[in-house]
């Protein structure tokens, strides 16, 4: 995953970069080729409160004649309140 590092004087930096998903996420640390000590860290991600979280395979590819999932989380409300419309060429 795409970091950025950035100097902050007195031998410190930040780091910043763009978690896609909310999952955990490994961050390895190494300093002159040097495992940094306690790293790997673990960054727990999750999902902001207000955003919904849409993840499947079947958003990048699903075969013809077959049934295509995938997942909405984070949903704060009832099943009422969900619309869901797929659209794609008809033959």
């Amino acid at each position: 995953m795409p970091t950025q590092v950035h100097p902050q004087g007195g031998a410190r930096f930040a780091v910043s970069f763009v978690p896609l998903e909310p999952t955990d996420h490994t961050v390895v640390v190494t300093f002159n080729k040097q495992d940094v000590p306690g790293s790997p860290f673990i960054a727990s991600v999750s999902a902001d409160p207000g955003q919904i979280v849409v993840t499947g395979p079947s958003l990048a590819a699903a075969p013809i004649g077959k049934v295509a999932n995938f997942s909405l989380n984070n949903v704060h409300g009832s099943l009422d309140d969900v619309e869901v419309t797929v659209e794609g060429e008809q033959f």
